[in-house]
């Protein structure tokens, strides 16, 4: 079965023709309402000497925000002929044209929310062309610690864009401030899912292409706004609730974590660092091997494990394996036993 998408001259983002529509309630109410959608004029940002769209999706709990956005995601691989999706969202469904890239092995979606294993797969999939969407994106850096490692982690992506080459970068928030300004000054579309759809039953969204303007409305409030226009997502609200499961949309983690299983692999890389860096272990106290192990860490990764992590697993590794021990003396030739 084929997926709805709008018979329209655009193909995937921007997709309304001007024109007055019908607008359904997505809950089946109706309202007779009308509004005008314009075609999204979407102006990449640009990056060193890439250019990366940056989309943010903004509305309260219920909105339809993930829905919305998701539905944007699908249009961005479709758009850029993506080869990689990075998101914390189960899809279990694709558009046709995605599904049949999947099944030839030239599409993957990749479904996680640790920050390092997203680092790492981007670093092992260098070339693909590669489109990220973050789900409730402000929840993972509101301590200072986690927003910390996602400015690290979104600097490497802009700077070494080509790199990666990341086309689009999509996500959403309760909160219009709730992400990094990092991201929010290099938006290129603003997008506020409105819970409505028009006749064809695609839903809806206020849509600014300029933040700046966008920040202007919102001081004015909906019913003022200068700016913002309707605008209409590719594919219909049937088939984007088909696309993801709600209850498996992971939490993104922006403190990588040494876990138990994570010991013994992290300890053998350390170990031939020290080899390497022609560092002897045997014989040095805690200040020493500690110090040691900060400066690989900070060395050897782009985003840093916590110090705690550093303490509380690598160390006692160590300890268990006795590297830190004194080398035993040998005994010279005649001496007694």
């Amino acid at each position: 079965m084929t997926e709805d998408v709008a018979d329209t001259e655009n193909d995937y983002i921007g997709l309304a023709k001007d024109k007055d529509v019908e607008v359904l309630q997505l809950d089946d109410d109706v309202q007779q309402v009308k509004i005008t959608e314009k075609i999204s004029e979407l102006k990449p940002i640009d990056v060193g000497d890439v250019q990366i769209v940056f989309i943010g999706g903004f509305a309260k709990s219920g909105a339809g925000k993930t829905l919305y956005l998701l539905g944007e995601t699908f249009s961005a691989c479709l758009a850029c002929d993506a080869d990689l999706l990075i998101t914390n969202v189960a899809i279990t469904r694709l558009p046709d044209y995605l599904e049949k890239k999947r099944g030839e092995g030239r599409f993957e979606v990749f479904h996680s929310g640790d920050i390092r294993k997203i680092l790492e797969k981007m670093v092992a999939s260098k070339g693909k062309r590669t489109v990220i969407f973050f789900d409730e994106l402000g929840k993972a850096i509101s301590s200072l610690s986690s927003h910390q490692s996602f400015v690290i982690w979104i600097t490497e992506v802009t700077s070494s864009a080509r790199k990666y080459d990341v086309q689009y970068f999509l996500w959403t928030d309760q909160y219009r401030k709730a992400s990094s300004n990092r991201i929010r000054a290099n938006v290129s579309v603003v997008l506020k899912p409105i819970h409505i759809s028009n006749k064809e039953g695609m839903p809806l969204a206020w849509s600014w292409s300029d933040g700046e303007e966008f920040e202007q409305d919102f001081q004015k409030g909906e019913t003022k706004y200068e700016f913002g226009f309707h605008l209409a997502g590719t594919f219909t609200v049937d088939f984007l609730r088909t696309c993801y499961n709600t209850r498996e949309i992971i939490p993104l983690n922006m403190i990588p974590t040494i876990s138990e299983e994570d010991a013994e692999p992290l300890t053998l890389k350390f170990l031939q660092w020290c080899q390497v860096k022609g560092i002897e272990l045997r014989g040095n106290g805690e200040k020493n091997a500690m110090a040691y192990l900060y400066r690989w860490n900070s060395a050897s990764f782009v985003i840093p494990y916590p110090l705690k992590g550093l303490k509380e697993v690598l160390w006692t590794e160590l300890l268990r394996l006795r590297v830190l021990d004194e080398p035993e003396e040998v005994p010279k030739r005649g001496d007694s036993k």
